[in-house]
């Protein structure tokens, strides 16, 4: 299989997996055309087949394909990718202007170990896709190829005596199909997806001719390369002027995600503009809509667009759901009048009040006939949107497609900053911290993983594929590309094509870790040594078995995986046993200076032995059921919402306090780390109150499974008091399983001391920062559930929803404690509705000099105001987020709130 493979390569067939063994099925199809039935006509076969495979292009000496140097081999595109890629990434947005050496010297033999990255589909939904595009398979007549008209030839002869053929236009597919990719600094993230998504276009057979153009930039420029498999030596920027073809069979698709420099400066608007004068363009954005907000998009006026005929140039698109407060209006100039289309464009147009608000003056000026504006049909890769784009270019008429007008003035919208790029901070934890307020979840959690490990794409696919929730999509990466986090370094050597590698902005990567619980990294340690284990046929059984220098491995294993070890020694440190001993293996060696040792000092001490006494905690592990909501939108442009929920087994460990008669009050084992305090500026229908968001670190601790119950409460409330007398049963709501409410702070700050006397350990009310890290439980999403949330998994309000979510039922009182078998990744139940629940500290306003650590925020003034956190059974989903915080008077006691209890300084047995 390896010769194949090196044969197909020595051949420039450029393979995938899939490719090739089809062609291996194939070829075990194909029939012999006659039987051979003597050893005469074996020879005489196998003397023919060897002068066949004599007449094969010789490039190079076969014998070289069995050589053990593997240098003049190219790499095997998509199949096959190191462990850690040294190479880099091809410089995508540098000077292209000047030569490009083609650099056939061959390179050092790697002497790694090639493992396979996970195989995932870059373009999963190929096939819906070519199916979308079948409007755009018409067939017209060529202008220069004609076919002989047999009928009316015939009908010549017959009738004219004339035998001349009669000749006719052959049929031709209708358009050509021009593929221009802008390179910027995430290019390399989709490079996989834009490959699959050419070959496609070139194998579908709905277009003549598919060109593929490169555009770069070059101080601000913009540069032109015709793709070709091998560059050549000299290579040239080219006019765009190339890609226009006058007789309006031609079809621009550019492929890019408009947020570079060419997009903020006009540069490509001036380009589509020439286009679009003779030739239909189209812009396919990489990122789905709802990232559209941080492109140059997003200074765009989003419209429907359709065609009533065949190939319309983008001038002649008709428009529809055009702003009716930015039509013209002439004679018009009562300033109260536009006072009231700002109010009317608020209330039905927020999104994009938001963007042209801060320039009321240029709303006003932006008022003219939406013909003078630049129109851009506006596609994703999905099959849906594909498919309404191919029925308008085809001139269906009665299909609309989403698309983009640019008014002549559309460069006054720009936001400063965006205009003064170079300007960006560098500052890592305001550039951790724009991140977080912006990405999506999964983002942020990829962006913490890769900060323990190599910045190098096929690490990160492995990361993905073992560390995050199927399907691996580009976007997810993109985002940390889009963020500033990563910065572009120059690796090639002299006289070398240009390359380059990513890697942290300096301090990024310390700041992120940071929020990675120890955990978390030893179990992308273990994936990541399972896979690579399992792909090198080595049996090591702990990651830190790798990388130990004096390992059993061969060499050439070695220089594989070693890159693995180039992560923060900090955090190997932190992570103690073997992982401590690999960081100070990695220090590199000084010298050792022989120094005069002091004189040794003894002294007595007396020694005490700590024994096991009966207020420690035994430790046991429990199972317990995580859920995830996932959304799917379904339908374009229109979108519907579809609500799945994922479930999988967790484990975590417990301890269980007796407090006699048969009722017990589980503890669970909460681990330390760190979190992002409050909600992000992008969270939907957030408070002020919320903010600003906050690092907090969070030593571990123990906390209630379940909101104290009534049975506990009747347990405890049985026991001498310490300060107060407590009702034996407060609740309105009656069940020994549900939870106690009607109880005031006073009276959960009683019940904290009664047990606390009771067990000899120390009970309390947990405080904020405890309450909000154990819901979240290392999540960044609205809900531990996901970015909604369900009736199915939590008691609250079901008559209205949140986000994209779905109305479900409102039971109107209190459940049983932990009745829908669904808990958090800590391994907590019902932190999401039923009651709400008393925190220890005092109400402030936000959180403004709100401490860093876990402690309470109790002020040195008197408060009669505390904190509640959770939501109820009463409260609408918005009440239920992780972030949210509400208040109440200490003295009061309503059936919508009760509390659970921390256990703190007893996590471990001594």
């Amino acid at each position: 299989m390896n010769r194949l493979i090196k044969l197909l390569q020595h051949l420039e067939l450029d393979m995938s997996a899939e490719e090739i063994a089809d062609a291996i099925w194939l070829a075990n199809q194909i029939k012999l055309p006659l039987a051979i039935t003597s050893v005469d006509e074996v020879n005489q076969a196998n003397q023919i087949s060897q002068t066949e495979i004599s007449k094969l292009p010789q490039r190079e000496s076969y014998q070289n394909l069995d050589a053990s140097d593997d240098s003049t081999v190219e790499n095997i595109q998509e199949t096959t990718a190191k462990a850690y890629t040294k190479d880099g990434v091809d410089s995508i947005s540098q000077s292209n202007s000047t030569e490009k050496p083609t650099s056939e010297k061959s390179e050092p033999a790697s002497s790694g170990v090639p493992f396979k990255s996970p195989a995932v589909a870059a373009l999963p939904n190929a096939l819906e896709i070519g199916r979308s595009l079948r409007p755009l398979m018409r067939k017209v007549p060529s202008r220069i190829k004609f076919v002989l008209d047999e009928e009316n030839t015939a009908q010549q002869i017959a009738e004219n005596d004339v035998w001349i053929p009669v000749l006719k236009p052959a049929r031709e597919r209708w358009l050509d199909l021009v593929i221009v990719v802008e390179e910027n600094r995430a290019t390399v993230v989709w490079e996989e997806t834009i490959n699959e998504f050419r070959k496609l276009m070139e194998r579908h057979g709905a277009f003549r001719n598919v060109y593929t153009w490169n555009l770069c930039t070059n101080d601000g420029k913009p540069q032109f390369f015709h793709q070709q498999r091998k560059a050549t030596k000299k290579q040239r920027s080219r006019s765009p002027k190339e890609l226009l073809e006058p007789n309006g069979r031609r079809l621009i698709l550019l492929i890019s995600d408009c947020i570079s420099s060419l997009w903020w400066e006009g540069e490509i608007h001036n380009l589509l503009e020439l286009w679009s004068k003779q030739v239909s363009v189209t812009i396919l954005q990489l990122l789905p809509e709802q990232l559209w907000e941080r492109t140059v998009l997003d200074l765009g006026i989003s419209v429907s667009l359709s065609a009533i005929e065949p190939g319309l140039l983008n001038s002649k698109l008709t428009i529809h759901d055009f702003p009716f407060w930015l039509e013209e209006k002439p004679g018009v100039a009562d300033f109260r009048y536009d006072l009231y289309l700002l109010a009317i464009a608020k209330l039905l147009h927020d999104e994009y009040f938001r963007l042209l608000g801060f320039h009321f003056h240029t709303l006003i000026q932006q008022r003219q006939k939406p013909n003078q504006a630049l129109k851009l049909p506006i596609v994703i890769l999905e099959p849906e949107s594909l498919e309404y784009w191919a029925k308008v270019i085809a001139g269906t008429g009665n299909i609309d497609t989403v698309g983009i007008l640019f008014m002549p003035k559309w460069k006054e919208l720009i936001p400063t900053h965006k205009l003064f790029s170079s300007q960006t901070t560098k500052d890592p934890k305001l550039l951790v911290n724009k991140f977080y307020n912006s990405a999506s979840p999964l983002a942020r959690r990829l962006a913490n993983l890769m900060s323990s490990a190599p910045v190098s794409i096929p690490v990160i696919h492995l990361i993905q594929e073992k560390m995050l929730p199927p399907p691996r999509k580009p976007i997810i990466l993109a985002e940390i590309f889009m963020s500033g986090l990563l910065e572009p370094k120059l690796i090639s050597q002299e006289n070398q094509p240009e390359k380059w590698q990513y890697d942290f902005v300096e301090g990024v990567r310390e700041v992120l870790w940071r929020s990675v619980r120890l955990t978390e990294i030893e179990a992308m340690f273990k994936a990541v040594s399972e896979y690579i284990c399992q792909k090198a046929g080595i049996s090591i059984r702990s990651f830190p078995a790798l990388l130990f220098p004096n390992s059993d491995l061969d060499e050439k294993t070695k220089a594989e995986i070693f890159p693995f070890a180039e992560i923060n020694q900090q955090v190997l440190r932190q992570l103690g046993g073997d992982y401590a001993r690999l960081a100070e293996q990695l220090n590199p060696v000084g010298v050792i200076h022989e120094l005069p040792l002091p004189e040794i000092k003894t002294s007595e001490v007396e020694v005490a032995i700590i024994t096991e006494n009966e207020t420690s905690i035994n430790l046991e592990p429990f199972d317990f059921e995580v859920a995830t909501i996932e959304l799917k939108k379904l339908g374009w442009p229109k979108q519907k919402t579809e609500l799945s929920i994922k479930r999988k087994q967790k484990q975590a460990q417990h301890f269980i306090e007796d407090l006699g008669n048969g009722i017990q009050l589980e503890m669970v084992a909460i681990p330390g780390g760190s979190f992002m305090m409050g909600s992000p500026k992008n969270e939907p229908e957030r408070r002020e109150t919320e903010s600003p968001q906050h690092q907090v670190t969070v030593p571990p601790f123990l906390l209630g499974k379940y909101p104290v119950t009534q049975a506990q409460w009747q347990a405890v409330a049985a026991l001498p008091p310490v300060n107060q007398e407590l009702k034996p049963n407060p609740s309105r709501f009656e069940g020994a399983n549900r939870p106690v409410e009607r109880v005031s702070w006073h009276d959960a700050v009683e019940f904290c001391n009664r047990l606390s006397n009771h067990t000899q350990r120390p009970y309390r009310l947990p405080s904020e920062a405890e309450w909000e890290y154990a819901c979240r439980a290392g999540t960044t999403t609205p809900f531990h559930f996901g970015e909604t949330i369900t009736t199915d998994l939590a008691n609250y309000h079901g008559n209205y929803t949140y986000g994209d979510g779905v109305k479900g039922i409102r039971k109107g009182k209190t459940t049983e404690v932990g009745s829908f078998k669904i808990a958090n990744e800590f391994g907590l139940y019902d932190m999401h509705g039923n009651v709400w629940e008393w925190c220890q500290d005092d109400w402030h306003n936000n959180y403004e000099d709100a401490p860093t650590d876990r402690s309470a925020w109790i002020s040195n003034e008197s408060k009669s105001n505390k904190l509640l956190r959770g939501g109820s059974w009463h409260d609408y989903p918005v009440y239920c987020r992780s972030a949210y915080r509400n208040l109440n008077y200490l003295a009061n006691d309503y059936y919508t709130i009760g509390f659970r209890v921390v256990c703190s300084g007893a996590a471990r047995t001594l």
